[in-house]
């Protein structure tokens, strides 16, 4: 029934909706060629396998990348089942988080994985070159045989002969990083212990393209490499973020990715590690003084009219025969960790009531929403409020919804002059683009442009990374490119990348 009526003021020219608005940019993306481009796995393996490479070598390129950007810390839970949140959001999680991403990243290149356990701990076997081989990223391993040529060794061929592993390190036998955390040997040798639970499971979100996101004018989207506000219940200890537990001295003895994790040393209380989760943050501030200045920004809006008069409220209502409305939303495609509402408005008469509303999720199949109300504004005259969302939005992977209703019998007396929904959400640092001492082909990208948008890359780089550097540009139309010299040797400390849209 309500939205038939919803309907019918359609007709009447009280209610409109928004759907693909102008005025948005549709996925900005930032690529370099030296970078690995995240997006999907297909996109992965396309930045990492070269025309020539050997199989092993390609196996070899894709295990030492995964470990770069997925550390062990924290225990496994179904979030992490999806290729493009392990990736992109969490980058980290026990072995099987990272055996499982391995699995599809091997059967890609048409190489069949399987899934080991032993003793409790997952390790995987990929077959290629005529053989089953054992690779296990989470504690570095990977040994060669003893043949001529050697090859990695297999699960078979470690069983059977204990030395394989024991003896790697002192024969010479280690593939790189070899068990940079401590780890045992005998986690990889002996009859006793071991599971063969078949071929991994179909890794879900694997074939879908992650970081869809529409910017409207006056949003601002901002991913930092360094730790910020995050998801409690998905930190080490609900104390600090998500850290690598094993400490930088493990890092240290990495020759093949210490040089990406060096400049990120991060501290706090008694937590430190080279590698952790980073943060960002969307900030939506749109202009209420004109139409096109926030109707791309809503789901849909009722009985809503807006000018520049400052003698009247910037948004408003138009009639006073029926209650206005107008729900903003906020799609993130990230962890959301915290909320905040910031409002400027007015209420002139006795009887004028504003609310604000709250909603993350459907309420069934009916097509309604469950809503939380947060404030309810009766008293006449100007206010400004601040909203702490956290509590009704934490944890979300799919954004939520902003409602607000406005009901006077004088609506020009009625309204708001400001709105600032800012959204902070946590990330995986490692997944964003890295530049490298030389030369680096940037390229600011979208799916589609309605307007003029900006793109500011930041980074220090030199002797302790002392000098500040940022790239920055105004991209008119879906594409720009530009190279960008970095100076060395150590790797830039990488800072921010923001996109935005002026309102």
């Amino acid at each position: 029934m309500r939205e038939a009526i919803l309907l019918c003021l359609a007709a009447a020219g009280l209610l409109a909706a928004c759907g693909a608005a102008m005025g948005a940019v549709e996925n900005p993306s930032l690529t370099t060629d030296r970078a690995v481009d995240t997006r999907s796995a297909r996109t992965i393996v396309a930045s990492l396998v070269r025309p020539g490479m050997s199989d092993e070598e390609k196996v070899l390129t894709l295990f030492h990348w995964l470990r770069r950007v997925i550390y062990h810390s924290g225990p496994e839970e179904p979030l992490r089942h999806d290729f493009g949140w392990m990736v992109n959001v969490f980058g980290y999680g026990s072995c099987y988080m990272q055996t499982h991403p391995l699995s599809h990243l091997y059967g890609l290149l048409g190489f069949p994985t399987r899934n080991w356990l032993h003793n409790g701990h997952h390790m995987l076997e990929a077959f290629y070159s005529g053989a089953w081989h054992c690779l296990d990223p989470h504690m570095t391993f990977y040994v060669y045989n003893r043949a001529a040529p050697p090859a990695v060794a297999g699960v078979a061929e470690l069983q059977a002969d204990p030395t394989l592993a024991a003896d790697a390190r002192k024969e010479g036998r280690a593939g790189p990083a070899h068990l940079i955390c401590g780890d045992a040997p005998a986690w990889f040798s002996g009859r006793d212990g071991w599971t063969l639970e078949g071929p991994f499971p179909p890794q879900k979100g694997a074939e879908a393209e992650f970081g869809a996101i529409r910017l409207r004018r006056g949003e601002r989207y901002v991913r930092i490499w360094q730790a910020g506000r995050f998801y409690r219940p998905h930190a080490f200890l609900e104390r600090y973020p998500p850290y690598h537990t094993c400490g930088p001295g493990s890092d240290r003895r990495d020759p093949i990715n210490f040089s990406y994790w060096e400049p990120y040393a991060w501290r706090e209380g008694s937590a430190a590690s080279g590698r952790h989760i980073g943060s960002g943050y969307l900030e939506f501030t749109p202009d209420l003084k004109r139409e096109s200045g926030w109707q791309d920004g809503v789901i849909r809006f009722s009985n809503l009219t807006s000018d520049g008069n400052p003698k009247r409220p910037a948004l408003r209502p138009q009639s006073p025969e029926m209650e206005s409305e107008v729900i903003f939303s906020a799609q993130c495609p990230y962890l959301i960790a915290g909320a905040a509402l910031e409002l400027t408005g007015r209420l002139g008469t006795e009887g004028d009531r504003i609310t604000v509303s709250v909603s993350r999720e459907w309420a069934g199949p009916g097509g309604d929403r469950k809503w939380d109300e947060k404030l309810k504004i009766t008293r006449q005259g100007a206010f400004k409020q601040t909203l702490d969302l956290t509590p009704q939005v934490e944890g979300s992977l799919s954004g939520y919804w902003v409602r607000i209703r406005m009901q006077s019998s004088q609506p020009q007396s009625i309204g708001l002059d400001a709105f600032r929904l800012r959204t902070d959400f946590q990330l995986n640092p490692y997944a964003l683009p890295q530049l490298l001492p030389g030369s680096n082909r940037i390229k600011a990208a979208a799916a589609r442009s309605d307007t003029p948008w900006r793109v500011r890359l930041a980074w220090h780089e030199g002797i302790e990374w002392r000098t500040p550097k940022a790239f920055e540009a105004t991209v008119n139309g879906a594409a720009r490119e530009q190279i960008v010299e970095v100076a060395g040797p150590p790797f830039p400390r990488m800072e921010s990348l923001e996109f935005w849209v002026d309102p």
